[in-house]
């Protein structure tokens, strides 16, 4: 049987597991397709004339050598041009265009959104167990996950400032 549905994914090579700017690229999955006030969510879906995707997400994974950024959508058969052309319009918005740069309050959204995912996903004990078990694995220094939340949503050092250098630095525009 003849699918009706084409999947979609433009994908990018950015830093490994040990690199800082993995919390600034976990901020940028969300703002641009982390829930449905997303930027590819809000320009895919609902945008006049554009309501080519039901629905768009990120990969955002690091390894040893390297990690991933994919953004992953599926439309219609009719609307794969459309659809290509919104998402690198908005990767090319956000990193050439000054109005379109990540903002604070973006930034803030994302920090909260992870905040409540993470305190949902740690309170299961395999969670916890799985994220020690990936520190121990990776050499990373190790930090209670808690900690780490703080750190990363908290912390001075993650700003709109190192989030759209990040989007400028690993995606092609």
């Amino acid at each position: 049987k003849d699918s009706e549905q084409v999947h979609i994914a433009i994908g990018f090579k950015t830093c490994n597991t040990y690199c800082i700017d993995r919390f600034a690229l976990e901020m940028l999955s969300i703002i641009l397709a982390g829930n449905m006030s997303s930027r590819l969510f809000k320009a895919l879906r609902e945008a006049p004339n554009s309501q080519v995707s039901y629905g768009v997400s990120i990969d955002n994974s690091e390894y040893n050598s390297s990690g991933l950024f994919v953004i992953q959508t599926s439309t219609e058969k009719g609307n794969v041009e459309q659809t290509i052309k919104i998402i690198l319009g908005e990767l090319k918005n956000l990193c050439n265009d000054e109005q379109h740069k990540v903002t604070q309050e973006e930034l803030e959204k994302a920090k909260k959104f992870l905040k409540g995912n993470l305190q949902l996903a740690y309170e299961n004990p395999l969670t916890i167990a799985s994220h020690n078990g990936n520190e121990i694995l990776l050499n990373r220094q190790y930090l209670i996950p808690i900690r780490q939340v703080v750190r990363l949503l908290y912390g001075e050092n993650l700003t709109t400032d190192i989030v759209n250098e990040c989007a400028k630095r690993y995606s092609v525009q």
